[in-house]
């Protein structure tokens, strides 16, 4: 019996040295750490960004019939937070008009279970950009990348990201750096 279960513990314990987790120390996560700090702590503690009234179509969002976000390779997540209206361009970076894609949420950086903490790829707004974003070369097109946070201060353990989203208030947005 021993034996069997030494064979077995030789087999699965390389399983582990290979696995892959996430760090703090993990590229992605030095400038938003640095940026959430900082910024964070500098804000004003009752900055409420205000909601937009939204219209979506064919990747595209307007805001307030005034402000447009063109969007590509985002997610389930992503795509919520773009049609409920919580970026609005011209609080991003004062443009009326941007593209963005690759929204990734930061769950290390999360503080707590009513707080989520992402990055997101700003491009100036291009119309011909949309059809680029799906290929590598977007990345030639050199993107800002911006930190936001959302939160819902009714949100439970047990909720879904649906329930999440319905009540969420953007938070905080701060420029990180341009990506190379």
């Amino acid at each position: 019996m021993k034996i069997i279960i030494l064979v077995i513990f030789v087999i699965l314990s390389p399983l582990n040295f290979f696995a892959q987790t996430e760090s703090l120390s993990d590229e992605k996560y030095k400038t938003a750490k640095i940026i959430f700090d900082n910024a964070y702590s500098q804000r004003n503690k009752n900055t409420n960004y205000k909601l937009s009234k939204v219209k979506s179509r064919n990747n595209k969002v307007i805001l307030n019939n005034l402000e447009t976000i063109k969007f590509g390779r985002v997610d389930f997540k992503g795509l919520s937070i773009i049609e409920k209206g919580l970026l609005n361009p011209k609080e991003i970076n004062g443009n009326s008009r941007i593209s963005v894609c690759c929204i990734q949420e930061l769950p290390l950086l999360n503080p707590n279970i009513i707080t989520r903490r992402f990055r997101i790829w700003v491009f100036p707004y291009n119309e011909k950009l949309y059809n680029s974003l799906e290929d590598e070369s977007y990345r030639n097109k050199n993107p800002s990348e911006y930190y936001f946070e959302l939160m819902n201060e009714d949100y439970t353990e047990n909720m879904t990201w649906k329930d999440f989203i319905k009540n969420a208030k953007l938070t905080f947005i701060a420029f990180g750096q341009k990506v190379e």
